[in-house]
């Protein structure tokens, strides 16, 4: 080898890939040795006794051992990438008494490969922060985030890194939560919960056993006395002993001065005595009395009278008893007196007629009903109408105790419970098939697990025993029932999961099950109030923008489409986001690839290089959707082609070919079209150099 000045020796632009064939002049001054050495050589014994400073700006920080800086408008970077498609990327700083195990902190990400059952926790490509403590089982290795400043936030967000992704941030006054809070455990407070309309909830066990006492001494039993109106006991008793004791030749007593209906029996005086024999005057007067008597209307089945002239009153004693005239017309009675009817007044015949030509009652005037306002309730009486001035309307009292209809505010039918169970008060129920003998419907409990069983049809106030009829109100004000036990006055009700009853908030699930009942206007549990409209209400429940459409004959919300008013975007899935239309589901291979299967559900673009022959495999075939295919031919050399097969028949692509070669340093776009279910209603439309 000449000699030659190092000066003149000539540039070299770059090392040789094998370090081991790049020389390097050494003069070892300590040693005074002059020698050559390789740049492996160099590499395996290089240590830095100074910081690593990248990028050559001033090191600001004390105890640095490394920095990295630079002036970019956009962003600086460092990157640590495995190319590994089951492994990671990590970062991680270590405790001083730190393992490979214990005592650290990891920042990293999955590669699209990542499956390790030790970290099922996480998924491939999900990012990570975690820290470990000394052992799996201690509670030191504590994540701490925060921030330093007093005035600092913790702010989380998620999908987006735009301001309306923002769903809650830490403060150092408050957890400011933006989106809806579903927790599947106990929510524990030490303090009341405090509503936006500042009112405040404080239940606790006590309260609950307060209520519910209230509501089993509200709905205990009580024993009724029917009392009837208009019967004197004392004065029946007498006229049946006046129409007894007069028998000829008797010796009568009387040890209290009695009156009986007609006053010619008033002649009879306390402590007189009559006998037979004794006082002629006496006895004639006695003998009169008989005879009245005696001559009275007898009570038998039918009663013929040529004419009748009454100077007192035409009373029916006792409820169920009749006052029935075959022809009766006012022009041809005349009444001195008030004629009272404890029965009813019947026309016999089916053209028969009651006629008034003027009536004038408290009750009743010419063709006008007129009823007497009460303020009190009057006994209930099954059939009874009658008027109330407190609520300004007719009442009909039906044979149920407690169901006394306001017929001018409610709507309400009859019904039969044939469950095997008894209808609880407070339920809402359906019709079932059939009806009884006499048409009236079945029904049992209505629930919100399914459209069928929440076809509601009222209801239910007062409880309905089996085998036994009821009401059910379908549409108005309920009121006068016990309203504790349904919610808060104002509150809007909805037909529960659980069977017959009531929640205030609405259920989750089909939406065709979420049906409103009504509202609460008092929770009395004396005078409770509802408004009971029934109505389908689709949107209560579902997450603001749930797209709605139909499944199975039911309204469903769907969990993948639905739209953001606030910025604007259909969003396709739940982290997929449309920002100026809909973003399609894309798929990528980190490396290139010789068989790629395409999936018309699952797929939409589909890109890879490859670097070798490729065989494309289309499946679960689609009707009406399509696929494109990006593949590169990344070989290099300018001849490197290779052959791609595309998966449809020569007849169904657009190269007349199964096959088509494609070049070097090229890229083809495949345009897959699914018409049907199958191979042979497939097409491919391919565009490339």
């Amino acid at each position: 080898m000449s000699t030659i000045k190092i000066s003149e020796l000539p540039p070299l632009s770059q090392l040789n890939a094998n370090t081991s064939n790049s020389l390097f002049v050494i003069v070892d001054v300590t040693n005074d040795i002059t020698g050559k050495i390789t740049a492996t050589g160099i590499a395996d014994t290089l240590f830095a006794n100074n910081t690593l400073n990248v990028g050559g700006n001033p090191v600001l920080f004390p105890n640095t051992i490394a920095q990295f800086s630079g002036n970019s408008i956009t962003y600086l970077q460092i990157n640590n990438q495995n190319f590994s498609g089951s492994g990671s990327s990590d970062y991680i700083a270590t405790a001083d008494i730190g393992t490979n195990s214990n005592n650290y902190i990891d920042l990293g990400i999955n590669n699209s490969g990542f499956s390790d059952p030790a970290f099922s926790a996480m998924g491939p490509l999900d990012g990570y922060l975690y820290a470990h403590g000394s052992t799996d089982v201690s509670s030191d290795g504590n994540l701490v985030l925060g921030t330093g400043s007093a005035g600092g936030n913790v702010v989380w967000m998620v999908g987006g890194t735009n301001s309306s992704n923002i769903i809650g941030r830490f403060s150092k006054s408050v957890f400011d939560l933006q989106r809806d809070l579903r927790v599947t455990g106990n929510v524990t407070t030490s303090n009341a919960i405090v509503f936006g309309d500042g009112s405040r909830q404080t239940t606790a066990a006590a309260s609950n056993a307060y209520a519910q006492a209230a509501f089993a001494a509200a709905n205990s039993a009580s024993a009724n006395t029917i009392y009837n109106s208009g019967v004197d006991i004392a004065q029946n008793t007498a006229i049946n002993t006046a129409n007894t004791f007069l028998q000829a030749n008797d010796v009568i007593t009387l040890t209290a001065a009695k009156t009986y209906t007609d006053n010619a029996n008033t002649f009879l005086q306390n402590q007189i005595t009559y006998q037979s024999g004794v006082d002629v005057t006496q006895n004639s007067h006695i003998q009169t009395a008989w005879n009245l008597a005696n001559t009275s209307v007898q009570n038998t089945n039918v009663i013929v009278l040529n004419s009748l002239t009454l100077t007192g009153n035409l009373i029916a004693n006792s409820l169920g008893q009749s006052v029935s005239i075959d022809n009766f017309t006012s022009n041809n009675a005349t009444f001195n007196k008030n004629m009272a009817v404890y029965g009813s007044i019947t026309a016999n015949t089916v053209l028969g007629n009651v006629f008034f030509s003027n009536v004038t009652t408290v009750t009743t005037q010419a063709n006008v009903v007129q009823w007497f306002a009460q303020t009190v309730s009057p006994t209930q009486t099954s059939g009874q109408l009658w008027y109330s001035s407190n609520t300004q309307t007719l009442v009909l009292d039906t044979d149920v105790a407690g169901d006394r209809v306001a017929v001018s505010k409610v709507l309400f039918f009859r019904a039969f419970n044939s469950t095997g169970s008894t209808i609880p008060a407070n339920s809402v129920v359906r019709l079932t098939n059939g009806v009884t003998a006499n048409l009236i419907p079945y029904v049992t409990l209505a629930d919100a697990t399914s459209s069928a069983n929440a076809t509601v049809a009222g209801f239910v106030k007062n409880a309905i025993a089996n085998g036994s009829y009821g009401f059910v109100y379908s549409t108005g004000l309920v009121e006068d029932l016990n309203a504790s036990g349904l919610g808060n006055s104002g509150d809007i009700i909805f037909l529960s999961t659980t069977p017959g009853q009531v929640t205030n908030v609405a259920p989750t699930g089909q939406a065709n099950t979420v049906v409103q009942i009504g509202r609460i206007l008092s929770n009395s549990s004396i005078n409770g109030k509802i408004q009971v409209i029934p109505q389908l209400r689709q949107a209560y429940g579902r997450t603001d923008g749930s797209v709605l459409y139909a499944l199975a004959n039911n309204i469903t919300a769907s969990n993948t489409l639905n739209i953001n008013d606030t910025t604007g975007r259909l969003n396709v899935s739940s982290t997929i986001y449309a920002a100026n239309g809909i973003i399609y589901n894309s798929r990528g291979y980190p490396a290139a690839q010789t068989a790629i299967t395409i999936n018309f559900v699952t797929d939409t673009w589909v890109r890879s290089n490859c670097a070798a022959p490729v065989t494309i495999t289309p499946s679960n075939f689609a009707p009406g959707t399509q696929v494109d295919v990006v593949l590169t031919n990344t070989s290099t050399g300018g001849g490197a082609a290779h052959n791609i097969t595309h998966g449809c028949s020569a007849l169904n692509s657009s190269v007349g070919a199964t096959t088509f070669s494609l070049g070097g340093t090229t890229t083809a776009i495949l345009r897959y079209y699914s018409f049907g279910s199958d191979l042979a209603n497939t097409y491919v439309a391919i565009t490339y150099s």
